[in-house]
């Protein structure tokens, strides 16, 4: 019998892409900070391989947040005016330019299409393709639920996870899950199983582009790769994250 939350998350993690269904590599990380909250397991759908080789995708480490908000202005839109941008940020052209853009022009993060035009570049065609949150609880259905309705502002599918014996209790209250688009994970000792499909979240904007941005850097800033598990293919056996070289 599950008796820690703690217990829950080792039998969640390496089970939960089969739930998904997903196909091709993808990564796993606990505790992943989102806006002021942590999210008890995040999983991205992404290829892993191509990041590694690609340039710019390491350029984004060296960014600050302040300029990864811009990035993901630009990345979100696909193209954007320099008046839009300076709107949305509040940041005068000549700062814009000198504090942001000339920088992640030379990066090639971000590509000049005319005048006062922008795009950002294919590097952008690398970030994760799904993203899915679990948070697990060993009872309060009601605080469960809260926190992964929340996780619908970062992840594409939300489960809240709880022991079969809380699931019990909150029989009668599946409608609430429904409504919200919530899937329900059964968490037992031998495994997981999922009571209540979630609805995807399919419209993107700017801060779930912010979010995805940041789980690649993530993924290749060494201080904070070694906390990814990335399973290689269609595989079950995980693996740890390798070194992710600098392609040079």
């Amino acid at each position: 019998m599950l008796s820690l939350e703690a217990e829950m998350i080792p039998i969640i993690r390496p089970q939960i892409v089969k739930v998904l269904g997903w196909h091709g590599n993808y990564a796993t990380i606990e505790e992943w900070p989102v806006n002021n909250r942590i999210v008890d397991i995040a999983v991205v759908l992404i290829d892993t391989d191509s990041v590694a080789r690609n340039q710019k995708c390491h350029c984004l480490t060296r960014l600050t947040t302040p300029k990864l908000h811009v990035l993901s202005l630009i990345a979100h839109f696909g193209t954007i005016s320099l008046q839009h941008l300076c709107k949305a940020t509040f940041i005068s052209p000549d700062d814009m330019h000198e504090r942001y853009l000339d920088e992640l022009v030379d990066l090639g993060l971000v590509q000049r299409i005319s005048r006062y035009g922008y795009a950002a570049s294919e590097w952008i065609e690398l970030l994760p393709r799904s993203v899915a949150a679990v948070e697990a609880k060993l009872a309060r259905w009601q605080e469960v639920l809260e926190q992964a309705k929340l996780n619908l502002d970062f992840s594409d599918l939300s489960f809240a996870a709880m022991p079969t014996a809380a699931i019990k209790e909150k029989r009668g209250r599946s409608s609430h899950f429904e409504e919200a688009g919530v899937g329900v994970l059964v968490v037992s000792e031998q495994g997981i199983e999922l009571t209540i499909q979630p609805k995807p979240v399919r419209q993107l904007s700017p801060d779930r582009t912010f979010q995805r941005i940041r789980v690649l850097r993530s993924l290749l800033l060494s201080r904070q790769k070694a906390k990814w598990t990335v399973v290689q293919g269609e595989g079950n056996d995980e693996q740890a994250v390798r070194p992710l070289a600098n392609p040079g």
